[in-house]
Protein backbone atom coordinates (compact mmCIF):
# COMPACT_ATOMS: atom_id res chain seq x y z
CA UNK A 1 0.00 0.00 0.00
CA UNK A 2 1.33 3.45 -0.83
CA UNK A 3 0.10 6.82 0.34
CA UNK A 4 -0.29 10.02 -1.68
CA UNK A 5 0.90 13.25 0.00
CA UNK A 6 -1.55 16.09 -0.67
CA UNK A 7 -1.54 19.86 -0.12
CA UNK A 8 -4.44 22.25 0.38
CA UNK A 9 -6.75 19.80 2.15
CA UNK A 10 -8.56 21.73 4.90
CA UNK A 11 -8.00 20.34 8.40
CA UNK A 12 -11.23 19.42 10.21
CA UNK A 13 -12.04 21.25 13.42
CA UNK A 14 -11.12 19.46 16.62
CA UNK A 15 -13.97 17.51 18.13
CA UNK A 16 -14.45 16.90 21.84
CA UNK A 17 -14.81 14.00 23.28
CA UNK A 18 -0.05 -3.14 10.82
CA UNK A 19 1.32 -1.44 7.91
CA UNK A 20 5.03 -1.11 8.67
CA UNK A 21 5.63 2.30 10.23
CA UNK A 22 8.35 3.05 7.70
CA UNK A 23 5.81 2.93 4.85
CA UNK A 24 4.09 6.11 6.00
CA UNK A 25 5.52 9.16 4.16
CA UNK A 26 5.87 11.20 7.37
CA UNK A 27 9.55 12.10 6.87
CA UNK A 28 8.83 13.55 3.41
CA UNK A 29 5.91 15.74 4.49
CA UNK A 30 5.90 19.53 4.76
CA UNK A 31 3.69 21.51 7.15
CA UNK A 32 0.14 21.65 5.77
CA UNK A 33 0.43 18.44 3.73
CA UNK A 34 -1.62 15.35 4.49
CA UNK A 35 -2.30 11.84 3.30
CA UNK A 36 -5.34 9.60 3.49
CA UNK A 37 -5.46 6.09 4.94
CA UNK A 38 -8.58 4.65 3.30
CA UNK A 39 -10.57 2.58 5.82
CA UNK A 40 -14.06 1.90 7.16
CA UNK A 41 -14.79 4.87 9.43
CA UNK A 42 -17.69 3.00 11.05
CA UNK A 43 -15.24 0.49 12.54
CA UNK A 44 -13.75 2.15 15.64
CA UNK A 45 -11.23 -0.68 16.17
CA UNK A 46 -9.84 -0.18 12.69
CA UNK A 47 -9.53 3.59 13.17
CA UNK A 48 -7.82 3.12 16.54
CA UNK A 49 -5.44 0.59 15.02
CA UNK A 50 -4.42 2.99 12.24
CA UNK A 51 -3.96 5.83 14.76
CA UNK A 52 -1.65 3.63 16.86
CA UNK A 53 0.38 2.79 13.76
CA UNK A 54 0.76 6.48 12.89
CA UNK A 55 1.75 7.24 16.51
CA UNK A 56 4.43 4.54 16.38
CA UNK A 57 5.70 5.83 13.03
CA UNK A 58 5.91 9.47 14.08
CA UNK A 59 8.32 8.55 16.88
CA UNK A 60 10.83 7.86 14.10
CA UNK A 61 10.42 11.34 12.58
CA UNK A 62 12.47 13.93 14.43
CA UNK A 63 10.93 17.30 15.32
CA UNK A 64 7.66 16.83 13.41
CA UNK A 65 4.11 17.01 14.73
CA UNK A 66 1.18 15.18 13.17
CA UNK A 67 -2.57 15.06 13.80
CA UNK A 68 -5.08 12.49 12.59
CA UNK A 69 -8.72 13.13 11.76
CA UNK A 70 -11.53 10.81 10.75
CA UNK A 71 -12.97 11.94 7.41
CA UNK A 72 -15.69 10.44 5.21
CA UNK A 73 -13.43 7.98 3.43
CA UNK A 74 -10.85 7.09 6.09
CA UNK A 75 -8.22 8.57 8.38
CA UNK A 76 -6.34 11.67 7.24
CA UNK A 77 -2.88 12.42 8.67
CA UNK A 78 -1.74 16.06 8.69
CA UNK A 79 1.75 17.46 9.28
CA UNK A 80 1.02 20.41 11.58
CA UNK A 81 4.43 21.67 12.65
CA UNK A 82 7.85 21.02 14.07
CA UNK A 83 9.09 21.06 17.64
Amino acid sequence: MSFKIESDVPMPKLARGRVAATRFPLAEMEIGESFLIPCDVADKKTLDSWRRKVLAAKKRVNDAQFKTFTVADGLRVFCVGVD
